[in-house]
């Protein structure tokens, strides 16, 4: 069966999520819808980015995933269609596509062709059937660049033992997830640091764990299960005690 996932910050208090599917359904019949989230920021397009990146590995090879946030509606927009790690990824060209692939490069390319008949999530249900049906490069203008992502990614400097990142995702836990990877946390990782986040708070934390320490009574940092670093507090609301929001500098300094 065929699954299409839907990423937006259309959140649910209104029926277009609903409405959405129900177009989708009329055009695709046996196919599987998977919300991922609707409760992206609105317009951030970097939060979108990250909750992608970290949510397609878990699903199909060929999975279509359909990405809604900051959505213009506009029937002069032309989405793309790019297949990247076996997955197909369609929506706006915000930027977002540059920000999922990182330093990769895509599979291939599309552009919905010029017809203006159409809003533009019409267009990328148009577009998921051409993927399904096998004529995607029959219908579809191959294009080879994508718009550049304007958005911040994790300073690292070696010499000084420092990581300068940011908060992009507070969950429904309100833990702080960053967009520093745990990679780069741990080729850094010596024993000791102390990271610093730019909140009214000014937090500290010098304790980090790779699990949800139910007998740690200090803020930690977590490597956590998405490959990201986490600021957490369990059982303790960190975003709230600690008044973390979205783009607060999050600055790891190792000794």
């Amino acid at each position: 069966m065929a699954i299409i996932t839907l990423l937006s910050d259309w959140k649910l208090k209104d029926p277009y999520v609903s409405l959405f599917k129900g177009e989708i359904l009329k055009a695709i019949p046996s196919v599987q819808i998977i919300d991922i989230t609707h409760a992206i920021e609105m317009f951030m397009i970097d939060q979108a980015a990250f909750i992608s990146k970290v949510s397609y590995p878990h699903f199909p090879k060929e999975t279509i995933h359909f990405i809604l946030n900051g959505n213009t509606f506009s029937k002069s927009i032309k989405p793309i269609a790019m297949k990247f790690d076996d997955h197909w990824f369609v929506g706006e060209d915000t930027g977002i596509f540059q920000l999922i692939l990182d330093d990769h490069f895509p599979t291939t390319l599309y552009q919905y062709p010029g017809d203006e008949l159409l809003p533009s999530t019409e267009k990328m249900i148009v577009m998921a059937n051409w993927i399904l049906s096998g004529v995607m490069d029959q219908n579809g203008t191959e294009i080879s660049s994508l718009k550049p992502a304007r958005v911040s990614q994790p300073y690292l400097n070696k010499n000084e033992k420092l990581i300068r990142g940011e908060i992009v995702y507070i969950d429904s836990y309100c833990n702080a997830i960053t967009n520093i990877p745990n990679a780069l946390f741990q080729e850094l990782y010596n024993g000791s640091f102390s990271a610093t986040v730019s909140s009214s708070k000014h937090l500290k934390i010098t304790r980090k764990h790779d699990f949800y320490n139910a007998n740690e009574r200090e803020v930690y940092l977590l490597l956590n299960r998405l490959g990201y670093i986490e600021i957490t507090l369990f059982h303790g609301h960190i975003a709230i005690l600690g008044d973390l929001k979205v783009k607060d500098v999050v600055e790891i300094k190792f000794t």
